[in-house]
């Protein structure tokens, strides 16, 4: 399929490759719920989409939640 990048299953298209360029400020809601290996995958993701070795591809996280809430 033209415009699209394919690895593991996964698909990504020329719009979301070009949101995940431009992508400032990441937040996620209730991260006490998000398991590591998925915050492992947006690593990756970001890394690999933003050509930046850096954590997260170089962009902001702000994580909010209730570190009391039961683990995921």
């Amino acid at each position: 399929m033209p415009g699209t990048t394919q690895r593991e299953g996964k698909k990504f298209n020329k719009e979301k490759i070009n949101l995940l360029r431009t992508l400032d400020l990441l937040v996620i809601d209730e991260i006490s719920m998000v398991r590591a290996d998925v915050l492992d995958g947006i690593d990756e993701v970001l890394r690999r989409y933003r050509s930046n070795a850096g954590p997260f591809g170089g962009v902001q996280l702000l994580l909010i939640g209730d570190m009391q809430q039961l683990p995921p």
